[in-house]
């Protein structure tokens, strides 16, 4: 047994009460969840990114047994973005704060190990891979084990974390074979939207997080229709009950396509809700996965992948490519450096979709920034957006009047084009002045309850002027 005399001793006074203090909300909002999952990640800026997924285990291990009868997960995501000595403090805490039982000695055990083999987290230690590979490590024991909130200790949970690698083991990230040597249900490809009056993108109201859909009427009547491609399937509860995205949601089939740009729990977590959605026709980036396996959500969506796909492969097609002549998806290997404002590498390497239906231009990039764009979003002779789907929320980004030519995002917009906003109540300051700055006032909308902020914690002014729970694009 590894001692850690030493942590105790020496750190215990700087322990933080993180961990206590959102276990006793949890407790206190939500009586059905009773099981805790950690995952952490670099976002850049020397803070790194605590997930904590909040759930009911029975439920979720009813679900990795295959009972068909499930069709929801009572499931919670909380994020906090902490600096490197809380960090260091929060780990200090899960080593020092707790009646130790067998199970709690041998997550210890693992942890102190690997926190006396890396040096502490400090702001000028490592770069940004050697950070990556010591918060890995991290993620891999707190993958074996949840925590109990009932009991204030960690479980081996040793059996569904087998299974959840079998699950992984069994998806194939194939990015050699095209989608034109797949089975019919399983090809992505749609029809050429020849009858542009009868199509429609939706934006859903879902607050701090992305949904918006492709839809067809039926008929000229449009008293009912298909949903083509959904694009994210995130949600914000505390957005409130959306009833059309509910609608929209229930009309999913086997020739509906949903593609998830990345894992961020803000563009999936709404699978949990919605376990009924059956469609072998999902479209995900090209990720591996690594470190992501203590992430409740990405266990979740990949097992529901595995359940709808019918065959048990997740199939990531090689990008660029067509869904029709008129919608095309690209995915670009980026990285944090490339463009600082991006918070973490899965959104560098976000699903980014172009439309262009009848005349009019769109572009749905989620959390990916301008500057990771290639050069096949931008549109022939000069032309500009119509529509944009502001990314990652409108975060920080480079204010207009001190910015230089060379920045990416001329090329994409002007002041004609029009930017919608998918942001709710949040921590992180979205949406930011400085973005906001480089589209017109009249074309800058978003959903009742939007703020901007001129940074995290100064609101300057709601941004919010659309009071329904779905924003159209009409292609006449």
């Amino acid at each position: 047994m590894v001692k850690n005399n030493y942590v105790r001793s020496h750190y215990y006074d700087k322990a933080t009460s993180i961990m206590h203090s959102l276990i006793q909300h949890v407790k206190s909002k939500c009586d059905n969840r009773d099981s805790l999952s950690l995952f952490v990640e670099y976002c850049g800026g020397y803070q790194i990114r605590v997930h904590r997924q909040f759930y009911n285990y029975v439920q979720f291990e009813s679900f990795f047994v295959e009972n068909e009868n499930i069709d929801r997960l009572d499931y919670r995501d909380i994020t906090n973005d902490i600096g490197f000595p809380e960090f260091n403090n929060l780990l200090i805490r899960l080593l020092n704060k707790r009646n130790l039982n067998k199970d709690d000695e041998l997550f210890l055990e693992e942890l102190l190990k690997i926190l006396h083999e890396i040096r502490p987290f400090e702001e000028n230690n490592g770069d940004e891979n050697d950070i990556d590979d010591r918060l890995n490590r991290i993620n891999d024991v707190f993958c074996k084990y949840r925590f109990s909130i009932n009991d204030n200790s960690f479980v081996l949970d040793e059996r569904i974390y087998n299974k959840i690698n079998d699950v992984l083991k069994n998806i194939q990230f194939n990015h050699e074979v095209r989608y034109e040597d797949y089975k019919d249900w399983a090809t992505p490809e749609i029809e050429s939207v020849l009858e542009k009056e009868l199509y429609e993108l939706r934006i859903f109201n879902v607050g701090q997080a992305n949904c918006s859909a492709l839809i067809k009427y039926i008929n000229e009547d449009k008293d009912d229709y298909r949903v083509i491609i959904v694009f994210d399937l995130g949600f914000q509860r505390s957005a409130g009950h959306n009833q059309q995205l509910d609608e929209m949601l229930s009309k999913i089939d086997c020739d509906t396509t949903i593609l998830i740009s990345h894992y961020d729990s803000d563009h999936i977590n709404n699978i949990s809700d919605h376990l009924y959605i059956t469609t072998g026709r999902w479209i995900f980036p090209n990720y591996d996965g690594k470190g992501k396996k203590a992430l409740k959500t990405f266990q979740m969506l990949m097992k529901v992948a595995t359940k709808k796909t019918f065959s048990g492969t997740v199939y990531n097609f090689p990008t660029p490519f067509n869904f029709s002549p008129n919608i095309s998806v690209h995915q670009y290997m980026g990285s944090k450096k490339a463009d600082s404002y991006q918070s973490t590498l899965m959104n560098s390497k976000c699903l980014v979709c172009k439309l262009s239906i009848g005349g009019k231009d769109i572009l749905i990039p989620a959390d990916a920034l301008y500057e990771e764009f290639g050069d096949e979003l931008v549109l022939p002779n000069g032309k500009k957006y119509d529509y944009i789907l502001v990314p990652h929320h409108g975060c920080k980004y480079i204010n207009k009047t001190i910015a230089h030519s060379s920045l990416k995002i001329w090329k994409y917009i002007d002041n004609n084009t029009v930017g919608f906003v998918m942001c709710g109540k949040n921590s992180y300051g979205h949406a930011n002045v400085d973005h906001l700055s480089w589209f017109s006032n009249k074309n800058i909308h978003s959903f009742k309850g939007a703020l901007c902020y001129k940074n995290v914690k100064n609101v300057i002014a709601s941004i919010g002027d659309i009071n329904s729970d779905f924003y159209s694009i009409i292609f006449i």
